[in-house]
């Protein structure tokens, strides 16, 4: 078949944007876009116009490219199983930063960095509520906690209602004083109420995943930083009497005192610390932060000045400690913080807020309408369990929600819940808006999936490459790699008529080395290797003269050149010293020397192999483009090119 590959010359003024869709190849009648062109050109070469590839020299290599992908669609690779499934990981992956609401992602971190600018003092009264609770779970929660809440704003002791209420296991030792907290440390909502209640002021009851708090500010301070310590502690067992509690306040006193005349805290720690692991280090432990220990230690942390400062002995919970300041450090910057604290924002109970948020913004864009009194209209067919519900949708088609040329209707409401199985219980008012907003909100999500490559032009690129990239893969290995590697006919003819391409610099021995731990298995080995084809010699010698307890025989086998082996240089090539090896101090080879040319390609065969597939590639490229036409538009190249200068 004639090669076909039509230039067009037209005498057109081209100018293009990112937006434009001026086609810049046609093959075999698809148009190919100037945008997509420039998208695989500009990520293939580098800003360095010393190594950027000429515009019409890279058109040859993508039309190339586009004419094993325009097969591989031809053959329908695009419909198997596993490239779909393949295709669709990656889209998940890549979906993720157009699936969300990154602003709201960018004022969650500012938000948490500002709060890790500042600690806050804080009480705590907690009614809880298990992971599941019932609606009269909630609502008895709720109740006990607004008493709680009237009761310490008409004027009585916060630590007194505590201590009544609050269902904190730590309440009867704190009386709900939880301490200094700061930015990440807590739960979200929590957090959030702690740092908006001004000092001194009750927070109303807030919810979270542990039930309803009620929360007092006590002060507020501009965050301390981190320290490093070291600490010797002397613990206190929960059964101590007195007089061993005395001896052990004596034993950190004397520690104290050691320390006072100049002894070395590094070596003391190691003999006389009861934390096992950080006695080995001198008494090094991990950076202490606002909240990440005990009060009574965290004060006594930041009590120390300057760096080499030892502390008097501490009591605390754990027993007795003496500390030392190592070094100290200020919060990070923001810039510095954000990619710690991002992670954090979108997988903790402001991940919620960040869907939330980005579903509202699809609704308003997508003018998200809903239609309650339709929606209510099911509460009658809901109410009592129904396994025959499907039977009753054709009668339920009014809409329930509607946006962009979407419409969900009554009846894919029952066949969600039938397919989640709701429709085994009764379903009452309020689950039924809750689960309607959650079929909204998942198919809005959905249809937004599906717009991504019209709504964002870069993501599409993205998508095709890697659509395309995947079949590349598969029809280069089904034309050109796997082939080449299992051909041996071909393999063998290649190499054959390119014999002279593999000449050899200077001559190969091929064979085996063969190391014997003495003159009998030497001679042995010698008459095995006499009678035996060169392909088994290897499996022959160890079978006859190897065993469990004992090798008599080591094998070496390949393809050596000169200087690559001294047993080689000096048996084979007799050139060289040979050391004396006392363990198979006699050694022969066997084989032969190739002077010229390897016997096959299978001495050679990585190289032959990588040859044969190129080989086939230049053959499968010209068939290609024997086969398809290829029309090129050279006044937008042009016009490409002179961007590009």
């Amino acid at each position: 078949m004639k090669k076909w590959i039509v230039f067009i010359f037209v005498s057109l003024s081209v100018s293009y944007t990112l937006a434009q869709k001026n086609t810049i190849v046609t093959i075999d009648q698809k148009p190919i876009s100037i945008e997509e062109f420039e998208y695989y050109y500009n990520k293939n070469n580098t800003n360095d116009l010393q190594q950027k590839m000429p515009v019409e020299e890279y058109m040859q290599l993508f039309v190339n490219f586009k004419l094993k992908v325009h097969q591989a669609y031809m053959l329908q690779m695009d419909t198997a199983q596993t490239f779909k499934q393949e295709l669709e990981g990656y889209r998940n992956q890549l979906i993720k930063p157009y699936l969300t609401d990154n602003e709201k992602i960018d004022d969650l971190v500012k938000e948490a960095y500002q709060h890790l600018l500042e600690d806050v003092d804080v009480s705590h009264i907690l009614i809880r509520l298990n992971a599941n609770p019932t609606p009269a779970d909630t609502i008895a929660a709720y109740t006990k906690a607004m008493t709680a809440y009237k009761r310490v704003t008409n004027g009585e002791s916060f630590e007194k209602i505590a201590v009544e209420f609050s269902e904190d296991p730590t309440v009867q030792e704190n009386k709900g004083r939880l301490g200094f907290i700061t930015g990440m440390m807590v739960v979200y909502p929590f957090e959030k109420t702690a740092y908006t209640t001004p000092v001194g002021q009750v927070s109303a009851p807030i919810r979270t995943r542990f039930g309803y708090h009620i929360i007092k500010v006590h002060d507020k301070r501009k965050t301390q930083g981190e320290r490093l310590v070291a600490h010797i502690l002397k613990r206190i067992p929960e059964d101590a009497s007195e007089k061993q509690k005395a001896a052990i306040e004596r034993s950190i006193k004397s520690i104290y005192e050691d320390l006072a005349k100049g002894a070395d805290f590094q070596r003391l720690a190691q003999a006389n610390s009861d934390d096992q692991s950080s006695a080995n280090k001198g008494g090094e432990i991990s950076w202490v932060g606002t909240g990440k220990t005990t009060p009574e230690f965290e004060n006594a942390v930041f009590n120390l000045q300057n760096i080499g400062d030892i502390s008097q002995p501490v009591k605390t919970e754990f027993g007795w400690h003496i500390i030392k300041l190592l070094d100290k450090r200020d919060i990070m910057t923001l810039q510095e913080a954000y990619p710690l604290i991002e992670p954090r924002v979108k997988t903790d109970e402001r991940a919620n807020i960040i869907a939330n948020s980005f579903i509202e913004k699809l609704k308003k864009t997508y003018n998200f309408k809903s239609y309650p009194t339709n929606l209510h209209a099911l509460q009658t067919l809901l109410a009592q369990p129904n396994d025959n519900i499907l039977e009753q949708t054709k009668t339920y088609n009014l809409p329930i929600y509607t946006f962009a040329d979407q419409v969900i209707t009554q009846s894919d409401l029952i066949v969600f819940l039938h397919q989640q199985n709701y429709t085994k219980n009764p379903i009452d008012l309020s689950l039924l808006d809750i689960l309607a907003n959650q079929v909204a909100n998942n198919t809005i999500i959905k249809y937004e999936n599906s717009m991504l490559e019209k709504k964002y032009p870069e993501f599409g690129l993205l998508m095709n490459e890697y659509k395309e990239g995947i079949l590349l893969f598969n029809i280069s290995n089904e034309m050109v790699w796997s082939k080449a590697s299992k051909d041996i006919e071909g393999l063998t003819d290649f190499f054959e008529k390119n014999k002279k391409s593999y000449a050899w610099d200077k001559p190969r021995f091929k064979g085996a080395i063969i190391y014997c731990d003495s003159k009998q298995s030497f001679k042995t080995a010698k008459k095995i290797a006499k009678a035996t084809p060169e392909k088994e010699l290897s499996t022959k010698l160890k079978q006859t003269l190897n065993s469990n307890e004992k090798n008599a025989v080591k094998i070496e086998t390949g393809l050596f050149a000169e200087q690559t082996n001294p047993v080689v240089d000096k048996l084979v090539f007799k050139k060289g010293k040979l050391e004396k090896n006392n363990d198979y101090p006699y050694i022969f080879t066997s084989g032969n020397i190739q002077k010229h040319y390897p016997d096959s390609y299978q001495d050679i065969r990585g190289i032959v192999i990588n040859d044969y597939q190129n080989y086939l590639d230049k053959q499968w490229i010209e068939e290609l483009r024997s086969k398809y036409p290829i029309v090129i538009d050279t006044s937008v190249l042009n016009s490409l090119k002179s961007n590009n200068e």
